[in-house]
């Protein structure tokens, strides 16, 4: 008994001391709230930067809509939508992040917002894609806060709402969900404007407002946005560009194209230059498509990067056991030869139709300043299309050597050369020797694959401008100047294994550190770069140890041929 009245006394005591205590509610509710919003935006970072590194993702760094209104209640219930009129504001995609149906503190699924420009649109309007790099910022506020790329948001219980500044009267009421779902009903003031605009508060009157907000930042998503993209990039940019001049008729050892001049890539046109062994990608293209043979100034809109005459022909000469004498000029786009073959001596004053075998040897410029395939198979008049073989070697200048072999078609006409002698073709050409004509067009040498920004493996890389945030460099070693053998001009990564023999690289830039508005017309590396990056040698670094890391550096390096 005695202990029993103990029991009693201590129950009652405790029961007393705890209706004595207040219990601060408010508080404990935002703090689970701030746990499962915090949980959300880690969940949403990690899938962003997951989807942006998979193959085939054609718009890396993209956002997923909202779940359609119509989903909730479904099977579909938590998965996000296709497109969405951006901005768009609805139910956080929970089931396409890979998240329980997680509810704030008053029992409501939480609510999610995308920025214009991150997010595929449903709009018939173009863009209809995204266009996302390190250059590109969110497009909704927060308290007046710019850069915001995304919210979400615990809409906490239901209000009736007081007409005040930033307010709109309203009693909120929310039954069983539906397509016909109100979003004033669940977000409160500014945050409820409907169509939705692109500002939103974390606070207002406390009558009218209990909406629980966290923000997701450009600086905050683009780091793992860039990482994705560095990796997509060794794994499909890298192995192309490091075998254009290495592989196939082109001589085996290891070459790269010189960089382009550093300067606005907004503007830049992309040709790389003598010597330059720092810079933009050599990324200037001729054609509508690579081996087109259609210039890529008939597009609409060419941009900067078109030049069908940049690689060009500078000279040329024809040669074969049946050719008497040859005389080829060059234009920019075409090598025009015309030569005399021998006829038949059976045949007297007719020559018959028939092949001649030749070689022609041309020189093209500028070809180790892009990026440029060998096409056999380019339309080339009066050359057989079977039996054509093409070869070629990279000069030091950046110039090319083409070598072509094939047979020449000749057609029937008069001739007695056989008769008479090689020595009147010359003299007699219309009598004693057949002449003909073939003509080679520059589109020997196409357009590398990956400058197409219409092919579906690379067209996201240009797209999105990355193209634009990367900074190339090239070994002195391994540039067409160079011996092509990695020895001390290869390129040192450090904090990378190995750190050295590297032959080529990119460093994509990362958001701008700097303040400075730039890209503009002075724009240097050290406005992109940090750290040992921008020193133009052959030293570069993934990190930095007197920097940090997403503050004070944030360059991504991506090789291209280790």
């Amino acid at each position: 008994m005695v202990m029993l009245a103990i029991l009693i006394l201590g129950a009652a005591w405790w029961a007393v001391t705890a209706l004595s205590t207040p219990v601060d509610r408010t508080a404990s509710e935002r703090v689970h709230n701030a746990r499962i919003l915090q949980e959300a935006k880690s969940a949403l970072i990690g899938y962003v930067a997951h989807t942006a590194a998979m193959t085939g993702e054609d718009d890396p760094g993209r956002l997923p809509c909202p779940e359609a209104f119509g989903s909730i209640g479904g099977l579909n219930e938590g998965r996000a939508n296709g497109n969405c009129t951006l901005p768009a504001v609805g139910r956080l995609p929970w089931r396409t992040l890979g998240l329980d149906k997680w509810r704030d503190a008053s029992g409501e699924p939480l609510w999610y917002v995308v920025s214009p420009a991150w997010a595929l649109s449903n709009s018939t309007v173009p863009p209809l894609t995204t266009y996302i790099n390190s250059n590109t910022t969110g497009q909704l506020t927060l308290d007046g806060r710019a850069d915001v790329v995304a919210l979400i948001i615990a809409p906490g219980r239901p209000l009736q709402i007081s007409a005040s500044a930033g307010c709109t009267a309203r009693v909120q009421r929310r039954s069983t969900p539906s397509p016909t779902i109100d979003l004033r009903d669940y977000l409160d003031c500014e945050n409820a404007t409907l169509p939705a605009d692109a500002a939103f508060v974390s606070t207002a009157p406390a009558d009218s407002f209990n909406d629980q907000v966290l923000a997701v930042t450009g600086a905050e998503i683009l780091p793992g946005i860039e990482a994705a993209v560095a990796s997509r990039f060794e794994r499909q940019f890298a192995p192309q560009i490091r075998t254009a001049y290495s592989t196939g008729s082109w001589p085996a050892n290891p070459a790269l194209p010189f960089a382009a001049p550093f300067g606005n890539p907004a503007t830049s046109n992309f040709k790389g230059a003598a010597a330059a062994f720092g810079g933009l990608l050599p990324l200037s293209f001729s054609e509508t498509t690579p081996g087109s043979g259609v210039g890529c100034d008939t597009l609409a809109t060419p941009g900067p990067r078109c030049d069908p005459t940049f690689v060009a022909w500078t000279g040329a000469s024809m040669s074969g056991p049946q050719v008497l004498s040859a005389t080829c000029t060059t234009t920019a786009t075409d090598i025009d030869c015309t030569y005399y073959r021998r006829c038949n001596p059976i045949l007297l004053l007719f020559c018959a139709p028939g092949t001649v075998s030749f070689t022609l040897n041309g020189t093209a410029a500028n070809v180790g300043m892009a990026l440029r395939q060998l096409n056999s198979a380019a339309t080339m008049d009066n050359v057989a299309a079977a039996g054509r073989t093409i070869s070629g070697v990279l000069n030091s200048n950046g110039s090319a050597t083409i070598t072509l072999t094939g047979q020449a078609n000749g057609s029937a006409g008069n001739g007695i050369g056989g008769i008479l002698g090689d020595a009147l073709c010359g003299l007699l050409a219309g009598l004693v020797c057949k002449q003909e004509t073939i003509s080679v067009p520059i589109r020997v040498l196409a357009d590398h694959p990956i400058l197409d920004s219409g092919d579906a493996t690379y067209n996201w890389f240009f797209r999105n401008n990355w193209h634009q945030v990367s900074y190339y460099a090239v070994a002195p070693d391994i540039a067409p100047s160079g011996p092509r053998v990695c020895g001390a001009n290869c390129l040192t990564v450090n904090f990378r294994n190995p750190s050295a023999g590297q032959r080529g690289l990119i460093v994509i830039a990362g958001r701008n550190l700097t303040g400075r508005n730039w890209p503009d017309a002075a724009t240097t590396s050290a406005d992109w770069l940090e750290g040992t990056n921008p020193g133009g040698d052959v030293t570069y670094a993934v990190r930095d140890p007197t920097k940090m890391m997403r503050r004070t550096f944030n360059d991504r390096i991506a090789v291209i041929d280790p």
